[in-house]
């Protein structure tokens, strides 16, 4: 799980230095160690909200863990679960 969460912090560096490649390959280390600890997650990069009633934004943007939708059709409609 630090490991995980080391990445994460290491991704929202790299994100903003000049080094798409850099960015990229640790991308896919950090990918594969979520994909082995959390089946079913992926990384985004998204806007924080604190939580609860005022979700006042944080004015931040960070590489956070998300669940997958597992997507399926049903009478030719696109279904997200």
């Amino acid at each position: 799980m630090q490991r995980i969460l080391t990445g994460l912090q290491e991704l929202n560096r790299l994100y903003h230095e000049d080094s798409p490649e850099a960015y990229g390959q640790h991308w896919q280390n950090v990918a594969k160690l979520v994909r082995h600890a959390f089946p079913g997650f992926t990384i985004a990069y998204a806007e924080l909200y604190n939580s609860g009633i005022s979700r006042q934004s944080e004015a931040t943007m960070s590489h956070v863990l998300v669940p997958i939708a597992q997507q399926h059709y049903s009478n030719e409609h696109l279904c997200v679960s």
